[in-house]
């Protein structure tokens, strides 16, 4: 595992694709990972899949990983490939095989599909961070009131009181919610199984999340024991 040590300044989620011919089995998960500025994708052992050759890249979505190269975006696959290239102003990634696009000298949003032919053409005003934030989670659903986050059942109910001052759906069974300034990670009954430690946190995904305390970021287990040490 210290090999990974050197590689690991962001990692932020897994993939699972089907492998063409010539890519990595079946089930390969590929991780993000940031090197001297520098982006591309590593597996679970710590070996470079993809170099790190862009200036931005994403988790796997459906198969395709949104990047950046020369300040536009495309997308890869899980060996590399730029199947759609880097020609978007702006993207976000791929959801029941269609992917928003912001084309260049464009101020509306259109959808390709993943063979890249604009399906809907530039319409709408759309704000990818926005989308990732509505996202629906594997849980209670969250809502806000008097400025605090809880969680509710889809009937309306309120399963967990808005007590948390951020908070995001839930995802591999936890959320995290920010409180007295920090992050940590609660469980479908309420329960901060995580404590609130981490100055950021993201969510989890294959039993792992992303952490940063005092700049540094590291990974940490569902039991919040750390896996891959911090390093910045």
């Amino acid at each position: 595992m210290h090999r990974l040590l050197p590689l690991l300044l962001l990692v932020f989620a897994a993939c699972t694709s089907e492998a063409p011919p010539g890519a990595p089995d079946a089930g390969t998960r590929l991780y993000v990972v940031q090197q001297e500025g520098r982006y591309g994708f590593i597996n679970r052992q710590g070996e470079i899949a993809i170099p790190t050759r862009y200036e931005y890249a994403a988790p796997f979505h459906e198969g395709m990983a949104l990047v950046r190269k020369g300040g536009k975006f495309g997308y890869v696959d899980a060996t590399g490939q730029e199947v759609i290239p880097c020609t978007y102003d702006d993207a976000w990634h791929f959801s029941e095989g269609l992917a928003p696009v912001r084309l260049a000298g464009e101020e509306k949003w259109g959808f390709i599909n993943r063979t890249g032919r604009l399906v809907v053409d530039a319409q709408f005003d759309l704000a990818p961070g926005m989308m990732e934030q509505a996202a629906a989670g594997d849980g209670p659903d969250r809502f806000q009131a008097g400025g605090r986050y809880g969680f509710r059942a889809p009937d309306g109910d309120t399963l967990i009181a808005p007590q948390f001052e951020q908070a995001w759906n839930f995802r591999d069974g936890l959320a995290r919610v920010r409180t007295g300034g920090k992050w940590g990670f609660i469980d479908a009954t309420g329960e901060m199984v995580i404590p609130a430690r981490y100055d950021l946190a993201w969510d989890f995904d294959d039993g792992l999340a992303l952490v940063e305390v005092s700049g540094a970021q590291g990974y940490i287990d569902r039991q919040g024991r750390t896996v891959w040490p911090p390093t910045r």
